[in-house]
């Protein structure tokens, strides 16, 4: 009997440790790129990302700032998981946050955003998979841009190792 036991509870956990993360609708975020994509692939960017680079390169978007879930190396320097702080106008922890620079990659992420007050409102997320190079982009709804949380996936159970956030002045 204890032996029959063991054995259900071993399968209940892989059915558990295999399973999709959950695909909740999100009433905050629109995922601009279902399923994520081969980012390298320039031939088969989804037009919603190359119309993320053409509003950046354009200055209709403004970079606020990234967190690594993994350490990540600038300029030769490496750096511990968190927020970069180097490039943005921003700094992450103050508007918005997240916090897979604790939990390390995971699937699927919770991230949360609050501009009241600034002038600023979040337009974009962009989430990255440094190992498969797969990105997904998001939209943050117009309703939204000054205040809300999402869950934020790439595919199924791809890691997240970076999360940007991008932004306009209002």
């Amino acid at each position: 009997m204890k032996k029959l036991i063991l054995i259900l509870t071993a399968c209940l956990l892989t059915q558990i440790a295999n399973a999709r993360p959950p695909q909740l609708p999100n009433r905050f975020l629109t995922d601009l790129t279902p399923g994520g994509f081969y980012e390298p692939d320039a031939d088969h960017w989804p037009d919603a990302f190359v119309q993320f680079l053409d509003d950046i390169i354009n200055g209709d978007l403004l970079f606020f700032d990234e967190m690594f879930a993994v350490p990540y190396v600038i300029n030769g320097q490496t750096y511990p998981p968190g927020w970069v702080c180097q490039f943005g106008i921003l700094c992450g922890g103050t508007y918005f946050s997240c916090y897979i620079d604790r939990t390390g990659p995971v699937p699927v992420a919770v991230i949360r955003w609050d501009f009241t007050g600034s002038n600023y409102v979040l337009d974009r997320i962009y989430i990255h998979n440094d190992d498969t190079d797969f990105t997904t982009l998001y939209q943050v709804r117009t309703a939204f841009g000054n205040r809300g949380m999402g869950m934020v996936t790439i595919h199924h159970s791809r890691l997240i190792d970076e999360i940007a956030f991008y932004g306009k002045i209002r």
